[in-house]
């Protein structure tokens, strides 16, 4: 199945789910039931069918399972879907917190379940930030700021991947005073970075070093 989605032939992965499915669930398991929701492309209805078959042959307790079907729902904007899958998950890992962060139509709301996941002692990483970052919309300043401020306490303001995703964030918000500060506490810029910065001063119309 995953060797058919790989060549772009997510119908007939979807057939062979099918197939294996009618034999019993000793032709399936949690990767099958995996790789057959990725084959979906957003197609909500099929995916819920495979979300049912999931939940009547008790897969559900596969985080895999569960975070495949999470990142669909987000993507297909149905987030309250997603958010009840996530919300019975008993153990949510890394990618359940990021995919769920992700699929936050407002980043307020993102932030607030940051500081959540922060005051029940949840680890932070540099992949949750830089997704808090990205989800934010143009000219957020406030949420930019208090972002900032949450990955200065969390100690993480000099990892890559969250200073870049703070320069863009600021510069959406035409801060370049502020991407500036944050580009130079970078320990080692990459092309990410310089073309973040360089792309703001052209934006800005002045460029001084």
């Amino acid at each position: 199945m995953l060797n058919l989605i790989h060549q772009n032939r997510q119908d007939e992965a979807i057939t062979v789910f099918k197939k294996q499915s009618r034999k019993g669930l000793s032709t399936i398991d949690e990767v099958c039931i995996t790789v057959a929701i990725k084959a979906c492309r957003g197609d909500t209805k099929l995916a819920s069918q495979i979300h049912g078959f999931a939940t009547a042959s008790e897969y559900m307790s596969y985080v895999c399972v569960c975070n495949s079907l999470i990142n669909m729902y987000c993507k297909s904007r149905e987030f309250s879907k997603a958010f009840s899958i996530f919300d019975n998950l008993a153990n949510p890992d890394t990618v359940s917190y990021n995919t769920i962060i992700s699929g936050f139509q407002d980043s307020r709301d993102a932030l607030a379940f940051a500081y959540e996941m922060h005051s029940a002692a949840i680890v932070f990483d540099a992949i949750n930030c830089s997704v808090l970052a990205h989800s934010a919309d143009c000219y957020e300043l406030g949420f930019g700021i208090q972002l900032h401020c949450l990955v200065f306490k969390l100690g993480l303001n000099s990892e890559l991947f969250i200073g870049n995703a703070l320069v863009t964030l600021y510069l959406k918000c035409e801060k370049l005073v502020e991407a500036e500060k944050v580009f130079f506490v970078i320990p080692q810029n990459d092309l990410v970075s310089w073309n973040s910065i360089l792309s703001g001063y052209a934006q800005e119309g002045s460029f001084q070093w």
